[in-house]
């Protein structure tokens, strides 16, 4: 049947490491499908090899035209949009570029080099190509990432009226429940298909960790009993030195190892990743940051003029807006990472001997040629692999990493260790930059749990709404229009 995707005993290995072992599943025509899974499971491995199914022939069936949305940031900085656009573009159809622009791209002139826009900006400019091409399945990886609240309310009607069939790799809690027919979840290398929404699957999953940890208890209380009967048989069978007691205890035994000792699993754990904690803290009473009244910043694209802010060690502050605002330019600027000072006096400062720290949303503080291993002891010298390991198994770092370059771990993995790297570092002055990009599920659990405990200065822009309400911030500061503003409640 046309639209569907069809995958029967699929494996594949990554290197040496197996992702998939006779995985099978069937996406019917003209669903919404969410794909699931933790970083570095092969939700990306896997869809790239559904968008070359004739390579995979024997295990994938894909019946109809596929366009596959990479999560990648564009790589031909080179070309205007208007260039991007139109090789996508059937012949004699270019008038189609100007509508799709009126519906994707409005506040974005067609000329405009792809090198000048935000990430926001290009991930609008690879979703416009939805308008363009023909497609009967469409296949989609973090299509939210870096995206404003208007465009993702856009793609998501999108989603509801298009007649393909949508498979989407996607970790956005609250968006996944708007339009997800089916949720597909990698799991001990297999492909396994809910029918519920992401709510029903974390309710789900506590009701499953709940029931298992009550089988748990059962098998140790009925472990306990036989192991005290079977010593009160033998402590009989010594003292008698009868046959048939000697008879009872050797059945006993036969029973105990076939009834308790055969099926006992270790006990379920509720998180399968680490938790993150931070201290920082040494300037609780301090002026950590401040800008003043009129904030006059260029920044080669704008000028930013705003309101005054000063910020104590315990407040939170978020910065949000559309895309293409410069909100990252903004924190590069705070970080010291742009030089390129206003004519004025300076007015941003920083309180002296702060700690600080930014997390950026392309994890470029990580050298990507830099293997694990070499990364773990730059931090930490003499230490063998497996206290590397041992170390990092939490972070979803296991053995077979050790001597991979950074550049080939997954988005969220290399998230993790910069958690990691930023907890050694304990900041009075944290700036974090659309943190939840990427990170699967429990990972951004873990961050919103490190950041509900932090206690001092946080700076953080994101248009990820379940991680903004659960982390609760005190101020929202937008930028709009070249001012920087405070939103009121």
């Amino acid at each position: 049947m046309k639209n569907t995707i069809r995958i029967q005993n699929f494996s594949l290995d990554f290197g040496t490491h197996s992702l998939f072992d006779n995985a099978s599943c069937l996406v019917s025509p003209m669903t919404k499908n969410a794909l699931l899974g933790h970083n570095g499971s092969g939700k990306s491995t896997l869809f790239a090899a559904v968008a070359d199914s004739e390579k995979h022939n024997k295990t994938i069936n894909m019946k109809g035209l596929c366009y596959f949305l990479q999560q990648h940031k564009i790589s031909s900085y080179q070309q205007s949009v208007y260039e991007y656009l139109e090789a996508y573009c059937q012949e004699g159809m270019e008038y189609q570029i100007y509508i799709t622009c009126d519906i994707w791209l409005k506040d974005i002139d067609s000329g405009t080099m792809l090198s000048a826009l935000s990430g926001g900006q290009q991930q609008r400019v690879k979703l416009a190509v939805l308008n363009l091409v023909e497609r009967d399945i469409v296949l989609m990886d973090e299509p939210t990432n870096h995206l404003d609240k208007e465009t993702v309310d856009m793609l998501t009607q999108w989603i509801q009226e298009t007649k393909a069939t949508v498979w989407i790799i996607s970790h956005d809690r609250y968006w996944i429940n708007q339009w997800a027919e089916n949720c597909y979840v990698i799991e001990a290398k297999k492909l396994h298909k809910y029918l519920w929404t992401y709510d029903d699957r974390v309710q789900k999953k506590q009701e499953e960790y709940e029931r298992a940890i009550h089988e748990h208890n059962d098998r140790e209380k009925k472990k306990k009993k036989e192991e005290t009967l079977i010593k009160r048989i033998r402590q009989r069978a010594s003292v008698h030195k009868s046959p048939k007691w000697w008879r009872l205890l050797r059945h006993r035994m036969k029973l105990y190892q076939k009834t308790i000792v055969n099926k006992s699993k270790e006990k379920p754990q509720s998180k399968t990743v680490a938790s993150y904690a931070l201290d920082g803290g040494q300037h609780q009473k301090k002026r950590i940051i401040e800008w003043s009244t009129h904030v006059w910043v260029d920044l080669g694209y704008l000028q930013l003029m705003g309101s005054a802010m000063k910020r104590s060690a315990n407040e939170r502050i978020l910065i949000s807006w559309s895309n293409g605002s410069w909100k990252t330019s903004f924190l590069h600027y705070i970080v010291d990472l742009l030089t390129q000072w206003g004519e004025k006096e300076e007015t941003i400062t920083i309180g002296n001997n702060i700690q600080r720290d930014y997390i950026d949303q392309h994890n470029s503080s990580l050298e990507s040629s830099m293997t694990v291993a070499s990364w773990f002891r730059k931090y930490r010298w003499h230490v063998h692999d497996h206290q590397v390991v041992a170390t990092l198994l939490p972070h979803a770092i296991e053995h077979k990493h050790l001597n991979q370059p950074l550049g080939l771990l997954s988005h969220g993995q290399r998230m993790r260790l910069q958690l990691l790297q930023v907890t050694r570092k304990s900041p009075d002055l944290l700036i974090f930059d659309e943190p939840t990009n990427h990170c699967d599920i429990e990972t951004r659990e873990a961050i919103e749990d490190m950041l509900i405990a932090y206690q001092w200065c946080l700076i953080c822009v994101s248009h990820d709404n379940y991680f903004i309400e659960r982390v609760g911030f005190d101020r929202c500061f937008v930028i709009d229009d070249g001012a920087i503003r405070e939103l009121q409640e």
